[in-house]
């Protein structure tokens, strides 16, 4: 500790990029968001990586100098704790400067928008998760890539590790990456988990289980040096610590909603992009009516921080007895099995559709798991508008990264979930139970204000991204109450999401997906 004390002028520079990055992610919080919103957290992680990057350059320098100026085996094999004080002490100085982050934030955005204690509390969280894990990760990592190497070594591994942290990484990775295994897979070697797209204000702080426990994971990972050279039972320690490396990767590129993850929403359009050039885009490629007619859906829906579907359904009889039936639903939803009677048949998927053989007037079941891109389904926040194609549709319907179609014919609709406090077009009939014929189910759940204006049922974000403008929503109420579906609308939501841009009416409610000024929000 004390050798890093007689290097206080590098814990000096740490301290100034360190306010510059506090200071400019203020600002920018202060210049483009209208309130406590998703643009906070996004704005306080988007100057990050300068910060780590600093961070550790000077670990490896402290280390390599302290390496060059004593024994490398008296140093570190011989005293041990004693001269490796200057890394706990380095992880004391980022733990401190990353709760000074949490207050300063937190203390600037409550003077500025009032006192919210829940949206202090994600601020907090966000510190930890941008500020202190990764900064304790890179500790780590700068001490063992110095103390494994030589200079050269120490300079070339140093830059490969924040290279492959960076936004240019991130970016590259987007536009490359041809599947989601693949870009899951790269996404994976970015330490700071902060880069969200803001997309969702029902949904502001992308903080999930997966995120924390791949940090975890790689931290891990990093101590394996340290350890090695502290403790006693080092094979062991060194197993454990390994173990829990594997575990936590296994977890990471498990099926989680990733949603808010910018890449997400840059991956569904780039995926749609490669369709398109390969022509699966042209119009005659598509029905463009549905080819046959679906009756009766009975879905389950489990959420966790993923969906789990049982959906059966059946045809209209008039329908039945063709060769074969094609279903739309969406590439990124992973078939469990399909069944008809109870009895497994075979299938095939191709993209976004599922294809099966001759169907009668029987059940058709069709189980199948994951999450749809730009949209929520994890147990505290739904976004699963009618025309995401997550639950089967009939024919070959053109999906494109942002819009979809709405149904052409209307269907029996029955849906349970796991979960309460949910919004739908369908009419309740128990306790997370609902039902209607309409033309397709809606399902929204998250932090939302539910309002009454003129009679009317108005869902607003609780932190939106931009104000929701009242004359907005009474210019829709008076489409609304002038249009024949008036009578059935169930609630206007607004602002939900900003990547759909299919406003308007549709089956028992009106969604406008901006609910106010774009131009007032500039990312």
């Amino acid at each position: 500790m004390s050798y890093l004390w007689y290097r206080k002028q590098w814990l000096m520079i740490v301290g100034a990029v360190w306010a510059y990055v506090v200071y400019s992610s203020y600002d920018m919080i202060e210049r483009k968001s209208v309130g406590f919103s998703q643009a906070v957290l996004w704005y306080m992680s988007k100057q990050t990586f300068i910060y780590m990057a600093v961070l550790l350059l000077v670990t490896v320098y402290i280390t390599v100098d302290f390496k060059l100026a004593n024994c490398h085996e008296l140093c570190f094999q011989v005293y041990k704790r004693r001269n490796c004080g200057f890394v706990f002490g380095l992880i004391l100085f980022n733990m401190i400067l990353s709760f000074l982050t949490f207050g300063i934030i937190s203390v600037l955005c409550c003077i500025k928008y009032g006192i919210d204690m829940y949206f202090v509390g994600l601020i907090f969280l966000r510190s930890l998760l941008s500020y202190c894990l990764p900064g304790t990760f890179l500790i780590l990592a700068g001490f063992s890539i110095a103390y494994k190497t030589g200079v050269k070594g120490s300079v070339m591994l140093s830059l490969i590790l924040l290279y492959l942290g960076s936004p240019s990484f991130d970016e590259a990775v987007a536009e490359l990456a041809k599947t989601q295994e693949a870009m899951f897979f790269f996404q994976n070697f970015d330490f700071i988990q902060g880069r969200d797209g803001m997309v969702f204000s029902i949904d502001v702080g992308n903080m999930k289980a997966y995120k924390w426990i791949k940090m975890i994971g790689m931290t891990a990972l990093a101590s394996v040096v340290l350890a090695r050279i502290l403790l006693r039972k080092a094979r062991i320690v060194t197993a454990g610590l390994v173990g829990v490396f594997i575990v936590c990767e296994i977890y990471y590129y498990g099926v989680h909603d990733r949603g808010l993850e910018e890449y997400m929403n840059l991956n569904s359009s780039i995926y749609y992009t490669e369709v398109e050039r390969k022509g699966y885009l042209n119009n005659e490629y598509y029905d463009k009516t549905s080819p046959f007619r679906i009756t009766e859906y009975d879905m389950d829906i489990k959420l966790s921080d993923h969906m789990d579907v049982k959906c059966e359904l059946k045809l209209d009889p008039a329908d039945t007895g063709k060769d074969q039936y094609t279903f739309t639903l969406y590439h990124t939803l992973k078939i469990k099995k399909v069944t008809y009677n109870g009895r497994k048949i075979s299938y095939k998927r191709n993209r976004d559709f599922l294809t099966v053989g001759e169907l009668g007037d029987g059940v058709l079941c069709i189980e199948y798991y994951g999450c749809v891109d730009n949209c929520l389904s994890n147990k505290d926040s739904i976004f699963l508008p009618e025309n995401a194609a997550y639950y089967p549709l009939a024919g070959k319907r053109r999906l494109t990264s942002n819009s979809a179609f709405v149904n052409d014919f209307d269907s029996r609709y029955s849906v349970r979930t796991n979960v309460s406090g949910v919004y739908t077009n369908l009419d309740k009939v128990s306790d997370n139970e609902y039902a209607l014929v309409c033309r397709g189910p809606v399902l929204i759940k998250g932090l939302i204000n539910e309002r009454v204006i003129d009679g009317f049922t108005v869902l607003v974000p609780k932190y939106p991204l931009y104000p929701v403008d009242d004359n907005r929503i009474r210019e829709t109420i008076d489409i609304c109450m002038n249009s024949k579906i008036a009578p059935d609308v169930k609630f206007i939501a607004f602002g939900m999401n900003s990547w759909y841009m299919n406003n308007g009416v549709f089956n028992g409610y009106i969604m406008d997906y901006y609910g106010g000024d774009t131009d007032a929000y500039d990312q």
